[in-house]
């Protein structure tokens, strides 16, 4: 479901290039939600549970928690690359 936001704020930084930084980040915000709330996998590894007693639960944390940040990471590398390589 964080896929489609982040979807549509790739389509705006097409439709409107004037705010395209705006956009961006806002596209980030949401993978770093997405990172979050794949934190929420750590609940049951720390409190003494079975992290994947429901497996498909357990693997869609998991999966929350790597994708969103990765997305997050490479988002802030490809910030830094354009602050330190400006359009000419």
């Amino acid at each position: 479901m964080l896929g489609v936001p982040i979807l549509v704020m790739g389509v705006l930084c097409i439709a409107l290039p004037a705010r395209r930084k705006v956009w961006m980040h806002i596209a980030v915000l949401f993978g770093l939600v997405a990172c979050l709330g794949g934190l929420d996998f750590f609940r049951a590894v720390f409190s003494g549970g079975d992290a994947f007693a429901n497996p498909a639960a357990g693997a869609s944390k998991l999966m929350l928690l790597m994708s969103g940040g990765l997305y997050v990471f490479i988002c802030v590398r490809s910030f830094i690359w354009a602050r330190a390589n400006p359009p000419a």
